[in-house]
């Protein structure tokens, strides 16, 4: 996989300046970028970033937060500037957390990350804590290249935490959630809950709603610093995937 990294996918015409903040998206697990070559216009700059040892299957000294710290790299040597959403899918979601949480600590940064998106990144335990057994999912049809990529997300995984910010989200001040065209107002440490076929619920967090956060088999982490939105049937853990896609 050569050429440009990060490379844009989509362009906003200059003649419509200003436009919306721009999105980077990080690349899933199998290391590729294919899948955002595919959207749907976003009315916005888009680029992507793609493994640069795809070809290689070469690991990354440092794992995740190694990743992490060159591509924000790669962004600065593109001249990727101002205020940018950072997002990505499955592992690119990780990623682009860990990517958020280094500029967050380097204030004279000239990126700024103005909004995360993660697409389908699962509650994150790393696997050595794991009490039960887990085996690989079995995928067929995957190139070599690709399920060496998907092989060296797992060893990282094993020992990788999800990084940790000081103090609670946004200074401590209430975030606006709109969903479905009402608005919701949660308090540090709330939740809001929305039922696959029910309306939406506020739900200050407690240890048994946690719970349902993280997997059967893990010890319930404390009290959430920040909102956060949940969409399925509490009560319930969220799959864990041993392979971010």
């Amino acid at each position: 996989m050569h050429g440009k990294n990060p490379l844009q996918v989509q362009f906003v015409p200059h003649n419509q300046r200003p436009c919306q903040t721009p999105l980077v998206l990080i690349h899933d697990g199998g290391g590729t970028t294919f899948g955002y070559f595919i959207l749907g216009d976003l009315q916005r700059d888009v680029w992507a970033v793609h493994n640069p040892h795809f070809l290689t299957g070469e690991p990354w000294d440092g794992g995740i937060d190694g990743m992490a710290q060159h591509y924000v790299g790669l962004l600065q040597k593109a001249g990727i500037t101002g205020n940018i959403l950072l997002g990505g899918w499955s592992l690119g979601g990780y990623l682009a957390l860990t990517m958020a949480h280094l500029l967050a600590s380097k204030p004279s940064s000239a990126i700024r990350v103005a909004g995360l998106l993660l697409v389908d990144s699962p509650y994150h335990v790393p696997t050595r804590r794991l009490e039960t057994s887990h085996c690989d999912p079995a995928i067929k049809g995957l190139p070599d290249l690709v399920r060496k990529s998907f092989s060296n997300c797992t060893e990282m995984l094993r020992k990788w935490e999800l990084p940790r910010w000081d103090g609670p989200a946004c200074g401590g001040r209430d975030v606006t959630f709109k969903v479905s065209e009402k608005r919701f107002a949660l308090r540090t440490g709330q939740i809001l809950h929305e039922p696959l076929e029910e309306a939406g619920q506020i739900i200050d967090n407690s240890p048994p709603l946690v719970a349902t956060l993280s997997p059967r088999s893990v010890t319930p982490p404390g009290t959430l610093r920040e909102p956060l939105a949940v969409r399925g049937a509490v009560g319930q853990a969220m799959p864990h995937r041993p392979v971010p896609g």
